[in-house]
């Protein structure tokens, strides 16, 4: 490439523009660059200039790479977007290329922006050949009917007065026209503003300014939504039509269930927080509030009988001591427990202590194939609380002597836990108990997958899978 790239770089950080330039300017020489460090001078330099390619950061401080991919496409300039970011979930970079975007490039690998840069202007400077070649196919008769045959989305070509030099059925059909009624004649003498949308005002934007443009409208009259991509020429544009309808209905779909699963979430989390203080009200009603009833009766024979204060003072001191004890039990077991203080492993270990233990409950924990490494502290978190709900499962229900619990990270792609207990079992599981239902919501935000086996005598055994 000999002509001088214009490159419009979105990008707060000085010391990573410079980083970027340097590393195009060692594959690209003839680049020319505008830096836009906010919001307001990205959409003033891309009003007032125009641009080969635009590079956007992703963590602005009020801006992100969607947007800017969004306000540029609104301005119908049909150039190249590359995103220039830190590290992204997979999900995100694929959602944004899909929207649009041409490539996505980690900072850490900038080494491949020239690369990415050229084969951009190359993707957009043969789509701009194919549709030139394609207006100049459809100049003659014969010609049409080729390319009535192959193509599947609605055609049309205009010349620079928007006059119909072509049309095929499908188009036709988009436009509640008759068929063989619409060449020769003005595109929007023929079709009104109210039935054309934001058309009318594309494509004469598109043959004032030259600039290839894509949209989507929902015309009422046909019902259905259409995406057109318009491609002006030197002889006039050439634009096609598709119907998306089917694939908007999908789109809302999804995000009505993305909408419906949210609310099971926000229910589930609501429904556990009222467990843990119905909880919290019967420890402190049937322990503390016990213990500090029994010494309150204590002190009150004292204030009679002052002369049984050695026998009345250490029971007082003893049930003071108990209560004390009570209310940091219940403060441990709400505190979200510092995993980076003791991670997982060691958090585990002191449920097996302060938990089993303390219940006369034997416990064996495997971890020797587990790297706590792979795991977020969001996934450290929820796993805890798994352990905990499922120890206090046992200790309700099971009657067990032993628990085993098996931690491991398979192929660095899984996390994988099994607790298991030598307890009564059962012959039906009840998956609708507050218990199994809070670990199946836990398990539901982490992506992660529960299988439980038990039978009448046999024990209980849960095995949890969550993808890392």
């Amino acid at each position: 490439m000999n002509n001088l790239i214009n490159i419009l770089l979105l990008e707060d950080s000085s010391t990573d523009a410079e980083w970027i330039k340097h590393t195009i300017l060692k594959g690209i020489k003839n680049c020319e660059f505008s830096i836009a460090k906010d919001k307001e001078t990205y959409m003033r330099l891309l009003e007032e200039n125009r641009f080969d390619v635009v590079l956007s950061d992703n963590d602005l401080p009020q801006y992100c790479a969607k947007e800017a991919l969004q306000h540029l496409q609104k301005t119908g300039y049909n150039i190249p977007f590359i995103i220039v970011s830190g590290s992204m979930p997979e999900e995100f970079a694929a959602a944004i290329i899909k929207l649009g975007a041409d490539d996505y490039i980690q900072k850490d690998r900038r080494t491949r922006l020239p690369n990415a840069i050229e084969a951009a202007l190359r993707n957009r400077k043969s789509e701009k050949e194919k549709a030139d070649a394609l207006q100049k196919l459809v100049e003659s008769e014969k010609q049409y009917r080729s390319l009535v045959e192959r193509i599947s989305d609605g055609f049309i070509s205009l010349d620079t007065e928007l006059r119909i030099t072509f049309i095929n059925p499908i188009a036709e059909r988009y436009l509640n026209k008759s068929p063989g009624t619409m060449k020769g004649k003005v595109l929007f003498d023929e079709v009104s503003l109210d039935y054309a949308g934001s058309f009318y005002e594309a494509f004469h934007r598109a043959l004032r300014s030259n600039v290839n443009i894509y949209l989507e409208e929902y015309l009422k009259s046909v019902q259905k939504y259409l995406s057109a991509s318009i491609y002006p020429s030197e002889t006039g544009i050439s634009a096609y039509f598709r119907d998306i309808t089917e694939k908007k209905r999908l789109e809302a779909k999804l995000q009505e269930q993305q909408r419906l699963e949210q609310i099971k979430l926000t229910a589930s989390a609501l429904e556990a927080q009222e467990k843990e203080r119905n909880a919290l009200g019967l420890e402190l009603h049937d322990n503390v509030n016990q213990i500090l009833v029994g010494t309150t009766i204590q002190l009150s024979l004292l204030k009679k009988k002052p002369e049984k204060v050695e026998e009345f003072i250490p029971v007082c001191i003893d049930n003071i001591k108990a209560a004390i004890e009570e209310n940091r039990k219940i403060a441990h077991g709400l505190v979200t427990p510092d995993m980076t203080v003791n991670g997982l492993l060691e958090q585990t270990i002191g449920l097996c202590e302060t938990v089993l233990k303390t219940e006369g409950i034997s416990s064996e924990l495997d971890h020797e194939e587990f790297n706590e490494i792979l795991l977020n502290n969001n996934q450290k978190v929820a796993i805890y609380r798994i352990v905990q709900e499922q120890f206090t499962n046992i200790i309700k229900y099971a009657n067990a002597k032993l628990v085993k619990v098996h931690l491991s990270t398979t192929g660095n792609k899984i996390f994988k836990m099994i607790i298991l207990d030598d307890g009564v079992g059962s012959e039906k599981i009840n998956s609708k108990g507050i218990g199994l239902r809070n670990i199946a919501s836990r398990l539901s935000v982490l992506n992660g997958t529960s299988v439980i086996t038990t039978s009448a005598g046999n024990g209980f055994k849960i095995e949890i899978e969550i993808p890392i």
